[in-house]
């Protein structure tokens, strides 16, 4: 892990992300390493700007379900083929506040990795 996060350190974005997803697949399935190297990779994406961008409204249903997703991304540091894709699913528990599913998948020339599954909660006015 040391050694992925020093390549990452020295700016090598590319073989970082390389590395992370190799260890995923290695991982058991559900090891807390998988999470983590997860996160790892969607902070090299978001400190590039190229996370997945969601709609800026979200349809609800009138039973307050939701469901979007996002259009395939390019991952600016990365190759044309890899596309990462956002997913969010949920309902509203109340009239502030709703629960869900963010899935994230990200597919390549390389292979694939994910979907990744967190769960949220939100509430009105980010408390």
């Amino acid at each position: 892990m040391r050694l992925f996060i020093k390549v990452e350190g020295m700016g090598k974005d590319d073989e970082a992300v390389v590395e992370y997803r190799r260890a995923i697949k290695l991982a058991p399935k559900g090891y807390y390493l998988e999470v983590e190297l997860t996160g790892r990779i969607i902070d090299i994406y978001r400190r590039k700007q190229s996370l997945a961008q969601l709609p800026k409204s979200v349809p609800v249903t009138s039973k307050g379900t939701f469901a979007i997703t996002s259009t395939p991304a390019n991952w600016s540091g990365g190759d044309a083929a890899t596309k990462l894709r956002v997913s969010v699913t949920g309902a509203f528990s109340s009239a502030t506040a709703a629960k869900g599913t963010i899935s994230i998948t990200e597919t390549g020339a390389n292979g694939s990795c994910g979907p990744i599954k967190m769960t949220f909660v939100a509430k009105l006015g980010g408390q």
